[in-house]
């Protein structure tokens, strides 16, 4: 018979035991929701660093499976309006490394800035931009050589707008249109619509959408497109000529491809700001973040095409001030959001269900101190692209693999021939590109030191049932002697 001692040490081993085992499954549970509800992140890449300003950086998927990326850069920080200004282009190729940014317009003088990229769905692409203050019209380039990289391949901008404008928004559709959105400066205020059916060689006659106060101006706008003819746009006001703080969000609608549109509808209060949408069939999020002093970022949400929306839905409360934002919507119909969190200093990643948005997970490692300009983007539906400016001189781009999405493969590139070209012009200042290093997946993981961690923990379970096998053998083998 085991003596008491012997039956005590017994029990602790087979206690010890059960521990380790469940302990070893349900670690695989709390760290797979670490990985930020399915989503396993790659560690940031540094894809262009310069001496000057980065301003307005986007990214861009296309309807043929590609990633796109536009950016313009100034020569003096923090946005001295005299400065020159250059646009950049860079593509992600194969899903796997940024191409060397290029300044695409290679412009004689430098002054448009805040550009919006767009590829129809023949394979064209059009860059917008808009001058700085006092040649506030949007200019459009045009390619049709399906080359992007290349500056000769670009041909001469022409304006299209009939205001200055304060902000703009271009979007191609699937169906053959080109869809021009611009907040209006000056003697008008108002949120302008104007389409074209013919690659951007003629345009409707501008139409106001919004019906804006005199003391009020656009901010912030973004448009989604829905079923045929279906238009979904959103825009933030702010007070004018202040230009801050936000007097609301509202949103219009077209079921004509924008011949009509609907009585606008405000669905935010005052003080947050308008950073993106995203559409799955009926339903539709916009990512609304609270300005400097006033905490939250927080969705608003319809479930029937804009007709009713939902009140704000707090998704995080740590965020104070605009430093960007984006939602995506992946293949299966999960939403997605990254922002600004902790005053700047952390990029955060949410996703939905369809019940509530996960707890944020902070997937810049560590990269700090200001981190502005955040954007994201989705790759072949399953693939999250984020993007963030460090300091305003750095764009960083992080991966985020969606482990519950299946792939969605683009269309056939069109084959095209390039355009007669011309000569770019130098940059008259330091810019620095940087090589992209070679990205590590973290397994499932945020942060390296706590996917460390996890790994360590996998190891010691079996080494502690090993060690526990071992001193029953012993304490058994103990008693068989006597």
């Amino acid at each position: 018979m085991l003596r008491s001692w012997h039956k005590k040490i017994y029990k602790a081993v087979i206690f010890l035991l059960c521990i380790t085992v469940q302990l070893h499954y349900s670690s695989k549970d709390i760290f797979a929701m670490m990985s930020s509800e399915n989503v396993e992140w790659k560690l940031p890449k540094l894809v262009f660093e310069t001496d000057g300003d980065i301003s307005r950086p986007r990214l861009i998927p296309d309807f043929f499976g590609r990633m796109h990326l536009v950016f313009s850069e100034s020569e003096a920080r923090f946005g001295n309006i005299q400065t020159e200004y250059a646009v950049f282009y860079s593509q992600w190729q194969d899903g796997q490394e940024w191409s060397t940014p290029v300044d695409i317009l290679a412009q004689a003088q430098k002054i448009l800035y805040f550009p919006q990229f767009t590829i129809s769905k023949d394979g064209m692409g059009f860059l917008s931009a808009q001058g700085y203050p006092g040649r506030e019209y949007i200019q459009l380039a045009q390619n049709i050589s399906g080359n992007f990289s290349s500056p000769s391949n670009w041909q001469q901008t022409n304006t299209i707008s009939s205001y200055p404008v304060a902000a703009h928004r271009l979007q191609s559709d699937q169906y053959g249109s080109l869809h021009l959105l611009y907040g209006a400066s000056g003697s008008s205020t108002q949120l302008y619509y104007q389409r074209s059916d013919d690659n951007g060689q003629s345009w409707a006659s501008p139409m106001s959408i919004s019906q804006n106060q005199e003391s009020e101006a656009v901010d912030t706008i973004d448009i989604l497109i829905g079923d045929p003819g279906e238009l979904h746009v959103f825009w933030t006001n702010v007070l004018y000529p202040d230009g801050y703080p936000q007097t609301g969000t509202f949103y219009t609608y077209s079921n004509d491809n924008g011949t009509t549109w609907s009585q606008p509808t405000k669905i935010a209060p005052k003080d947050v700001s308008l950073q993106g949408s995203a559409i799955y069939g009926k339903e539709i999020h916009v990512l609304v973040i609270g300005r400097a002093g006033y905490s939250g970022r927080f969705d608003v949400t319809t479930r029937d095409a804009g007709k009713t929306w939902s009140e704000l839905i707090q998704i995080d409360s740590v965020g104070s001030g605009v430093s960007g934002g984006g939602i995506v919507a992946d293949s299966v119909g999960h939403f997605h959001a990254v922002f600004g969190s902790s005053v700047d200093q952390k990029v955060v990643h949410s996703s939905w269900d369809g019940i509530a948005w996960s707890p944020p997970v902070d997937i810049a490692q560590g990269i700090s101190p200001t981190l502005e300009d955040i954007h994201l983007s989705i790759f072949g539906g399953n693939t999250l692209v984020a993007l963030f400016v460090e300091s305003h001189a750095r764009i960083w781009t992080v991966e985020g693999k969606i482990t519950n999405a299946p792939s969605l493969p683009g269309i056939p590139i069109p084959t095209r021939s390039p355009t007669q070209s011309r000569e770019p012009t130098s940059l008259a200042y330091k810019t620095t590109p940087i090589a992209t290093t070679t990205s590590i997946i973290l397994d499932s993981m945020n942060h390296p030191e706590t996917n460390t961690f996890s790994q360590q923990l996998i190891i010691l379970v079996p080494v502690l049932c090993v060690l526990g096998l071992i001193v029953i053998v012993a304490i058994t083998r103990r008693y068989r002697r006597r």
